[in-house]
């Protein structure tokens, strides 16, 4: 604030990280599967929307090796194809964490996802599942569709602002 400009004389937005936080189960894989596994994961999109961390684990009462874990595209109740790899070498473990950039991106050209911005407009419209492999259910055996953004209008010291909600 100058006397000048006494509202403010430079303004910007402030970005920051966004988190997802999909839960895992059997019931999302298309078609269900009876499991008694069940996951959770973490996504931190950054703010410049360049990287996405994640973490991810899963558990059972039984003892059931993971064969992979992919981010795949398609909206809730469809299967998609794998567009992010979460597993590194053939005998993966949990938990699964790493940062994912455009360059780990396996385009899928029929999705529309051909680079990392638009992975990152499929992920903001809930159209990004977290997928676990394993040797029983090769295809799916959970699944966590990541819910999309919700706008909501807010004031903020007098301002019109946009406060970003997950549900």
């Amino acid at each position: 604030r100058t006397p000048a400009h006494p509202d403010g004389e430079i303004r910007g937005q402030i970005r920051v990280p966004t988190v997802y936080l999909p839960d895992l189960d059997g019931n999302q894989v298309v078609p269900e599967v009876e499991t008694q596994m069940v996951g959770a994961a973490t996504l931190r999109l950054s703010a410049d929307e360049s990287t996405l961390e994640y973490f991810l684990n899963a558990g059972s009462t039984q003892v059931t090796p993971i064969a992979g874990a992919h981010l795949n595209v398609a909206p809730r109740g469809f299967n998609g194809s794998p567009i992010f790899t979460l597993t590194a070498g053939s005998s993966p473990s949990l938990p699964l964490q790493g940062v994912l950039r455009q360059d780990d991106l396996m385009p899928v050209p029929d999705s529309g996802i051909v680079a990392f911005a638009d992975f990152v407009e499929a992920l903001q419209a809930g159209d990004v599942y977290a997928n676990v492999e394993t040797e029983a259910h090769p295809s799916g055996e959970i699944r966590g569709q990541v819910q999309a953004s919700i706008v909501l209008p807010a004031l903020a010291s007098g301002t019109a602002a946009a406060v970003h909600a997950r549900f």
